[in-house]
């Protein structure tokens, strides 16, 4: 949670004073005008660059969007400017796949988290998790998908039905979650209140009629 939110935050930084001159100092000076309490102000300079096509100010804009950060909140304004990034594997990291795999994970993660509503935009939060799993490396594959499978599980408590999201992720992640994928059945079966006399195994077997 806050960890990854400040990993992204200094990959950002980091390539926010890394590019080209002009454009970084805009970017940082729109930063430094959040920090400074004038979230308004700093979104007036990231519509400018986005309108110029600079990819960071969409992303910068696009996030804003979802968190209603200087904006009125707006899932709709944030997909202008977060999909063409997303369908174009967000290229200005170039090389930097651990960091475009981690703020994929960010995004998705946001589409559920920064949406106070009964009923989150999953479908576009599953892109952004399908993203981080495909620029993963084969070795940090199922490690994706576990984090992944982990987020749905947590986020299914305010929103039950995302339970199968979390299940279909841990089957992913394959030998790394075995375990996680054991546990998560067993609470399942508490949630849906069937009978404290049911074993593991009963349970497990309901879980897989209901929901494969």
């Amino acid at each position: 949670g806050s960890e990854l939110m400040r990993h992204v935050a200094l990959v950002l930084y980091f390539l926010v004073c890394s590019a080209v001159p002009v454009a970084a100092q805009t970017l940082e000076n729109a930063l430094s005008l959040e920090e400074q309490g004038k979230p308004q102000d700093a979104v007036q300079i990231f519509k400018k660059l986005a309108k110029a096509g600079n990819d960071r100010a969409k992303f910068f804009l696009g996030y804003r969007y979802l968190k209603g950060q200087g904006v009125l909140q707006s899932v709709e304004m944030a997909d202008q400017y977060l999909e063409p990034l997303r369908k174009n594997q967000v290229a200005f990291f170039k090389d930097e796949e651990e960091s475009v795999v981690k703020l994929a994970i960010f995004i998705g993660k946001c589409y559920i988290e920064c949406i106070q509503t009964p009923y989150v935009p999953d479908a576009r939060a599953r892109e952004w998790f399908l993203l981080a799993e495909k620029l993963s490396k084969p070795a940090q594959k199922s490690r994706t998908q576990a984090k992944i499978a982990s987020f749905y599980e947590r986020a299914s408590e305010n929103h039950p039905y995302l339970i199968d999201q979390a299940i279909y992720w841990y089957r992913k992640a394959r030998g790394l979650a075995s375990a996680n994928l054991l546990t998560l059945r067993f609470r399942i079966c508490e949630r849906l209140h069937f009978s404290a006399s049911l074993d593991r195994d009963t349970c497990m077997y309901q879980e897989e009629f209901l929901f494969l």
